[in-house]
C-alpha cells in the first residue's frame, strides 16, 4: 500500500515542530517583524509626504481616518502631523469596532469576510494612551459607516484636509465618501488604503464606489498622486468651485 502524501500545511506544521523548526523560531519572528516594520514605513512615509504638502499648499482642515482597527496608522498619523508642527490639526477615528459589515453582493466576490478586523474600543484607547496620543485632540465616531454618517450634525467636523480611507468594501466606502463631499477643500487629500484590491477591479470594493461619487459629483476631480504599499493609491482633490459649502481654504 502507498504511503499517504502529506500536504504543504502539514510539511510546515512537521518542520515547525522539529528541533531544527525550534532553533530557526527566533529568527522566523524577525522576518514577521521587518514584514509588518515595513508596512509601518509605508503608512508613515506616505503620511510624512501628505502632511508636508497639507502645510505647504496651506491646506486647512482635520485628519479623519476611516477604519483604524489597532490604531497603528492612526497612530502614525498623529506622530507625523506632531513632528511636523501639525499637532493643532484634529484626529477622528471612525471605525464600528465589530469587524466589516456583513460582505454582500458585489462585496462578496472577494477575500473580506463579515466581521473580519474586528477590534474593541477599548484596545484601540489603550494603544492610544500607551503611544501618548493626546486624548483631546482625538474624536472617536463609534458605528457602522451607513448608520453614523447619516447624522453628520453629531459629528464635530466641518473639514477634511486628509481622508484615509481603510473602507475594504464598496458598501462602506459609499457612505464615507458621501459624508466627506461637502467636507472636502481644495487641494485636499483622498488617500484609498485597498485601491487595488479584487484584484484592481474597477468595477468592485474602494474604485467602484469612488467612480460612482465622482459620477454624482462632476465639480470635483481626482488627481492621482502616489501609489503605496501593495494597495493604496492617494489623490489631490480638485474642484470646480473652491467656494463650496464646507470646501473652504
Amino acid at each position: 500500500m502507498m504511503p499517504r502524501s502529506i500536504t504543504k500545511s502539514e510539511l510546515l506544521d512537521s518542520v515547525a515542530a522539529s528541533a531544527l523548526g525550534r532553533a530557526l523560531e527566533p529568527l522566523t519572528m524577525l522576518f514577521k517583524r521587518n514584514a509588518y516594520a515595513s508596512l509601518a514605513y509605508e503608512n508613515t512615509r506616505i503620511l510624512a509626504l501628505a502632511f508636508a504638502y497639507l502645510r505647504s499648499e496651506e491646506v486647512a482642515g482635520d485628519y479623519a481616518e476611516f477604519g483604524v482597527a489597532t490604531g497603528r496608522t492612526f497612530i502614525e498619523a498623529w506622530r507625523v502631523a506632531s513632528g511636523q508642527g501639525e499637532g493643532d490639526r484634529r484626529l477622528f477615528a471612525f471605525d464600528s469596532f465589530e469587524g466589516l459589515p456583513e460582505t454582500e453582493g458585489v462585496d462578496a466576490t472577494g477575500r473580506f469576510k463579515t466581521g473580519e478586523f474586528s477590534n474593541a474600543r477599548g484596545t484601540f484607547e489603550g494603544r492610544m494612551r500607551r503611544s501618548r496620543v493626546p486624548s483631546d485632540r482625538v474624536h472617536i465616531v463609534e458605528g457602522f459607516f451607513d448608520q453614523t454618517l447619516a447624522q453628520p450634525e453629531l459629528i464635530p467636523l466641518d473639514q477634511v484636509a486628509l481622508a484615509w480611507v481603510d473602507c475594504d468594501l464598496y458598501s462602506s466606502t459609499v457612505p464615507v465618501l458621501d459624508y466627506l463631499t461637502p467636507r472636502l477643500p481644495n487641494g485636499s487629500i483622498l488617500l484609498f488604503d485597498d485601491w487595488y484590491c479584487f484584484k484592481g477591479d474597477p468595477e468592485k470594493g474602494e474604485a467602484k464606489a469612488c467612480k460612482e461619487w465622482l459620477d454624482r459629483n462632476p465639480d470635483i476631480t481626482l488627481v492621482p498622486w502616489r501609489q503605496h504599499n501593495w494597495a493604496g493609491q492617494a489623490f489631490i482633490v480638485r474642484r470646480a468651485d473652491p467656494e463650496d459649502a464646507g470646501a473652504r481654504q
